[in-house]
């Protein structure tokens, strides 16, 4: 059991990088697990065209998760931050919640702003806060609304009455005609094709080259180290087809398989970070650690999901025109600072005060770009095209999970390292829970095909039924592989 949970960890740290991230497990040294997302820090040195100003214009990406501690959030209130800083922040708001300066153009909140009741809901069941009830957004004229209003979002998705569904869904069904759920799309793909991370194109000659999400890494699937002459990619695309009715548990062995055929790069998926920890809550009936964990793994996985689909048509109005949006406020609010300082040097020239000098050295010198995870690639990638180079990142907590706990011998009374507990407590899980599984899983398998095989043997049914269970078989045990694919597994690894 030592040498494969070793073997697990081995595959799982040999991933290479494939582009920035900015989000993240972090695992401390006493066992403690930290979600944390990324501020990086980017420079662009002035140019002849911006020579009024001396100061390198300075940027901080902030990604941000929606759910967190308090001290995560309450940071962006202190004093500490908000020195020095003109913060650009990410909200669908309405129009009736914000005022326009008319010399600047800035727009900023004017009411107080709280969560929705389901969001409350929501961190109040996992034991966090709400980024809306904790950062103060009104606080002062620093604050400067970088998105799109919900009339503008809704104009751009089509929408000419106010609609009660969230915005998120409304800009999926924009591209989304048929108007098929997110979850069905993704079952869909993971039928066919695989895990929904991978943005999957067969090319001809039955390969399996296709393009993942960060940065244009290579994905390819073979069954065999070399596939010969043979055409493992297809026959390892028939194999996965047929497994789902043809064994027990099928989402096992298709995400096995999706393991060990498909390679991104120069390397395969990897076993995720949170795959022991969460064995080993599981196995202690903490499910409120298991739920954390879950959670954040997901966030980690969706973030890699919208990465990947940079391009693609349903992420064009959520992410990347309100990113756009982000990048057109930033512009103006840096080409206003530069006229500003412009002005105050021609009249401390004029007059030779040293007053004005103290003005310019009062100006905010950064901007604070808040913006959710999912939109910091392509953040990232828009302030690069414009010139800017990213020199510093910086990893704050938003939340942590402690699924291992310092425990004294029952014989000797010394204290235990919790990782001496790893191998016993993972081989458990295998030993106890695997054939559970297995044995619910193959009870089900055994329940439909009998269903099937009897509603067409007696010649009285019609195939009605029987394809009835068949897709509804299929349904649980494609949705399963979907979260599974998501939670154990890490397909694609950037750089810490």
């Amino acid at each position: 059991h030592r040498s494969l949970v070793a073997a697990l960890e081995a595959k799982r740290s040999s991933t290479t990088a494939a582009g920035p991230k900015y989000v993240q497990w972090h695992k401390k040294h006493d066992g403690t697990w930290e979600m944390q997302t990324a501020v990086t820090t980017f420079v662009k040195n002035p140019t002849a065209s911006s020579a009024s100003s001396s100061q390198q214009s300075r940027v901080e990406l902030h990604a941000q998760l929606h759910f967190g501690d308090y001290d995560y959030f309450n940071h962006y209130n202190t004093d500490d931050f908000q020195k020095d800083r003109l913060v650009l922040y990410e909200m669908l708001l309405d129009e009736a919640l914000l005022k326009q300066d008319d010399k600047t153009g800035r727009r900023t909140v004017h009411s107080d702003l709280t969560a929705s009741p389901s969001d409350q809901q929501t961190a109040q069941q996992y034991g966090w806060n709400c980024q809306v009830d904790v950062i103060q957004y009104r606080q002062n004229e620093n604050w400067i609304h970088a998105d799109l209003t919900r009339e503008e979002f809704l104009k751009r998705a089509g929408e000419d009455q106010p609609q009660s569904e969230p915005l998120w869904k409304i800009a999926n069904n924009k591209k989304n005609p048929l108007m098929i759920p997110a979850a069905a799309a993704e079952a869909a793909t993971a039928l066919r094709l695989g895990p929904p991370i991978l943005d999957t194109t067969s090319n001809k000659g039955g390969g399996s080259t296709s393009k993942t999400a960060s940065f244009g890494a290579t994905i390819q699937r073979r069954l065999f180290s070399s596939n010969f002459f043979l055409p493992g990619a297809s026959l390892a695309q028939t194999l996965r087809a047929c497994s789902w009715l043809a064994v027990p548990s099928p989402e096992l062995f298709v995400l096995l398989l999706d393991w060990a055929t498909l390679t991104v790069s120069e390397t395969g998926p990897s076993l995720s970070q949170i795959t022991v920890p969460l064995l080993q809550s599981l196995s202690k009936g903490r499910l409120d650690l298991v739920r954390k964990l879950a959670f954040g793994q997901v966030v980690v996985a969706d973030n890699q999901i919208s990465s990947a689909s940079r391009g693609r048509d349903r992420y064009d109005l959520l992410i990347q025109q309100r990113n756009q949006k982000a990048i057109n406020v930033l512009q103006q609010t840096q080409q206003a600072l530069v006229l500003e300082e412009a002005k105050i040097k021609y009249s401390s020239s004029s007059s030779s005060s040293s007053n004005n000098h103290a003005v310019i050295a009062d100006n905010p010198k950064t901007l604070a770009l808040l913006y959710g995870c999912s939109h910091c690639l392509d953040l990232h990638q828009r302030l690069i095209s414009q010139g800017y180079r990213a020199t510093t990142t910086e990893w704050r907590t938003a939340w942590t999970v402690s699924p291992l706990e310092r425990r004294a011998d029952a014989t000797t009374g010394a204290t235990q390292d919790p990782e001496t507990s790893t191998t016993r407590i993972t081989a458990t899980v295998l030993l106890v829970l695997l054939p559970i599984y297995f044995a619910v899983g193959g009870l089900d398998w055994i329940a439909t095909l009998g269903g099937m095989s009897s509603a067409t043997s007696d010649g009285s049914g019609t195939w009605a039924e029987p394809l009835g269970d068949a897709v509804l078989y299929l349904g649980r045990h494609v949705l399963l592989y979907v979260g599974l694919s998501r939670i154990l597994l890490d397909w694609e690894e950037s750089p810490n």
